[in-house]
């Protein structure tokens, strides 16, 4: 099982916080590692986002040019201002692999839950984990980066 954490690619100024969209330059980010991500050939069944429209576009991209079958849903404990620990439960759970797309800081705080070096996220970073399912102690295994 794959599970990749995606930061939301540049987002554009706006009134509302969670209405923000992807910028120019955060569509093109968006794209450029949905094709890295293709060239790696990994195969994501889900694209899970926070449901603020940033994430969402940046979901909806990744499937448009990288994984066509993925089903793309709202989470809401992807939610920035939720605690990362609150979908750990989730992960160590799912059976398929899956894309979350968030925000910093929670990204950041979920990748060290996870056991990666580097926790700090550019717009559209990309931290790739393989899961071990006979590893209680380190079930996550960082296996690709583009941060």
């Amino acid at each position: 099982m794959l599970l990749a954490l995606v930061r939301h690619g540049n987002a554009a100024e706006a009134i509302e916080d969670a209405m923000r969209p992807l910028s120019p330059r955060g569509i093109e980010q968006v794209s450029q590692l949905a094709h890295a991500l293709h060239k790696q050939k990994y195969n994501f069944k889900f694209i899970f986002h926070s449901g603020l429209l940033r994430a969402e576009q940046t979901a909806l991209g990744l499937q448009e040019h990288a994984f066509p079958q993925a089903q793309v849903m709202q989470k809401n404990t992807l939610r920035p201002e939720n605690l990362p620990s609150e979908i750990l439960k989730d992960l160590l759970e799912a059976s398929q692999s899956l894309v979350l797309v968030g925000h910093m800081p929670f990204m950041g705080k979920l990748a060290d839950i996870l056991g990666a070096d580097r926790c700090d996220f550019s717009t559209a970073g990309c931290l790739v984990f393989e899961r071990d399912l006979e590893s209680l102690e380190t079930p996550f295994k960082l296996i690709w980066e583009r941060i």
